[in-house]
């Protein structure tokens, strides 16, 4: 027997419900009704490895809204102490989230230095085992050290800064934040940059201008 038409209406509009549904949480996606204009797919932040996998993702697409929710709210990035001797300037070695915004915003948004930003490669390659630290009875951070290659091409001149060194991230869980379903979520606490002259025992090609990964970050500070 055929469905009259407001009943196949009905039919069609619970499967495209279903459909969508069926597909993959984007935390970033606009209220139902709205078209997504971000079709990027981000992880539910339940393992330090899925912020990083969100960090990667966020760099890739400049997106710096996305790469903030992956830090605490009293994030910091702590400068090589080596950068810091040779350039007085970036005392007291370290800066907080809101520098980190001013960095990314400026980086992500494709304008200023050398004509711009056009595009970011960063890789990060896990070097050893995470390691679970204890910062109260039954409670724990996880410390992750990653090989970070990260390259910036700039617009106009065809520069490509280049920056390759490990780097210690510190994970903690989020406090203020859960996942769809009630899942625990993990924020990045601190970021170290682990500076150990991998960049000058490199072959850097014609075009390339290796920097750590601190002073390449700095660049974006106004």
């Amino acid at each position: 027997m055929k469905l009259a038409g407001r009943e196949t209406a009905l039919v069609v509009l619970l499967g495209l419900l279903a459909w969508g549904l069926g597909g993959c949480w984007n935390p970033f996606a606009p209220p139902p009704g709205d078209p997504d204009p971000d079709p990027i797919e981000w992880e539910i932040r339940d393992s330090p490895q899925h912020v990083l996998d969100n960090l990667v993702t966020a760099y890739k697409n400049k997106k710096a809204e996305e790469y903030l929710d992956c830090l605490s709210e009293d994030f910091i990035f702590f400068l090589n102490p080596r950068d810091v001797e040779e350039h007085p300037e970036l005392e007291p070695g370290y800066w907080d989230k809101p520098e980190e915004r001013d960095v990314h915003e400026a980086m992500f948004s494709g304008a200023g230095l050398h004509g711009g930003v056009d595009r970011i490669e960063l890789t990060l390659t896990q070097i050893g085992d995470p390691i679970p630290i204890e910062v109260s009875p039954g409670v724990f951070h996880y410390e992750y050290q990653e090989g970070v290659d990260l390259r910036v091409h700039m617009r106009e001149d065809d520069l490509i800064y280049q920056a390759t060194a490990p780097s210690k991230y510190e994970f903690r869980i989020d406090p203020d934040q859960w996942g769809p379903n009630n899942e625990t979520l993990w924020e990045i606490c601190a970021w170290h940059d682990l500076d150990d002259g991998t960049m000058r025992s490199l072959s850097i090609p014609q075009g390339v201008e290796p920097v750590s990964l601190g002073l390449l970050k700095y660049m974006f500070i106004e």
